[in-house]
C-alpha cells in the first residue's frame, strides 16, 4: 500500500508550504491536495520536481516505508 509522504519529508526538512511554492512553482492549492492524499496523477505529474526540491528519491514520496537514509536535515530557518 502506497503513502503519502510529501508533507512528513517537506516537515523534516523544516520546510514551509510557502517556501515549497517558491521552490517548485507549484501551485499552493496543488500542494495541499498532494500533501492531503489528493490524486495519485498530481503526485506523478509533479513527482520529480517535488523529490528535487525536497531533496528525497521520487519514490519516496509515497513508499510505504520511509527508508532510515532520508535525512531530517534541510533548510535552516534563522531568526
Amino acid at each position: 500500500m502506497k503513502t503519502n509522504n510529501v508533507k512528513f519529508i517537506r516537515l523534516r526538512r523544516n520546510i514551509t508550504i510557502d517556501r515549497l511554492v517558491e521552490m517548485t512553482g507549484i501551485p499552493k492549492t496543488t500542494l495541499h491536495r498532494i500533501e492531503n492524499g489528493g490524486s495519485p496523477k498530481v503526485l506523478d505529474k509533479y513527482r520529480d520536481m517535488l523529490a528535487t526540491a525536497l531533496n528525497c528519491a521520487p519514490q519516496d514520496l509515497d513508499a510505504s516505508e520511509i527508508e532510515e537514509g532520508v535525512p531530517v536535515g534541510g533548510e535552516v530557518k534563522f531568526k
